[in-house]
């Protein structure tokens, strides 16, 4: 009896534990969001400065070329988080099956 009850609670802390993930898990896409909107006001300003300075073509276009690519790995970052996040939720919702038809879901 008292080993299931460990074991209940050792299955309550790893959903605990999991739980924690997913919500540092979106405070980090948030985070990645915010920097991928300043980067956009960043690309912006720089589009700006292109059309202003047009004697500095090359250079304005290279840092255009590396913000993009930064950018887009940003971009590929937060899709990652997202499938990780996706990955954690069903864990979850797999652990929190217990065979009752109640749906835990939390979407």
């Amino acid at each position: 009896m008292i080993m299931i009850l460990l074991l209940l609670l050792l299955l309550l802390l790893l959903l605990l534990l999991l739980q924690l993930l997913l919500l540092l898990l979106l405070l980090l896409q948030l985070l990645l969001l915010l920097l991928l909107l300043l980067l956009l006001l960043l690309l912006l300003l720089l589009l700006l400065l292109l059309l202003l300075l047009l004697l500095r073509l090359l250079l304005l276009l290279l840092l255009l070329l590396l913000l993009l690519l930064l950018l887009l790995l940003l971009l590929l970052l937060l899709l990652l988080l997202l499938l990780l996040r996706r990955i954690l939720l069903l864990l979850t919702i797999l652990l929190l099956n217990t065979g009752d038809y109640y749906c835990y879901c939390y979407y």
